[in-house]
């Protein structure tokens, strides 16, 4: 992978996961290459491979949401997201994630928006800028404009001079 030699790289990871079937890595890899490659629906099924064999390694979820996305399918990430939520309250992380594709991809929909502050509501103090940030998007999707004014001004005090 190194050298980008993607399809080089794929008997190799395959043989990989063969002998450490719980290795996240492995997977993540093979389906990086997969994509590389152009075969999309092929990574999709190696991420999903890997959440089953490795008890929904968050990274690979993650990996796995984004391509859902990207792919034109929100829902499927939105439902990637809320089955972490559900099965541990979810890190900020997910929950983050989950309430910006709700955002995103459902700005017109009341119950996703009562969902989406129900995520961000405990990120609103967060140290992290962009956790923040997708607070200040959710009040700003809903119309509270002042405090998504106040959140989005915290956020780029937490960095500032950033895009954000």
């Amino acid at each position: 992978m190194q050298l980008k030699q993607y399809e080089a790289a794929i008997a190799p990871l395959s043989a990989a996961i063969a002998l450490k079937r719980d290795w996240w890595v492995a997977y993540r890899n093979l389906a990086q290459s997969e994509l590389a490659v152009g075969r999309r629906e092929k990574a999709i099924d190696v991420y999903q491979r890997g959440m089953q064999t490795t008890g929904n390694a968050p990274i690979l979820l993650m990996d796995l949401a984004t391509l859902q996305e990207a792919a034109g399918r929100p829902e499927e990430a939105i439902r990637l997201y809320e089955a972490w939520v559900g099965r541990s309250g979810g890190s900020q992380m997910a929950r983050n994630n989950l309430a910006m594709l709700l955002v995103t991809h459902r700005s017109t929909d009341t119950q996703s928006l009562d969902r989406a502050l129900e995520l961000a509501q405990p990120l609103k103090n967060a140290t992290q800028a962009a956790y923040v940030d997708t607070y200040g998007w959710v009040r700003y999707t809903r119309g509270e404009y002042g405090e998504a004014v106040e959140a989005l001004t915290r956020a780029l005090t937490l960095i500032p001079g950033t895009p954000l």
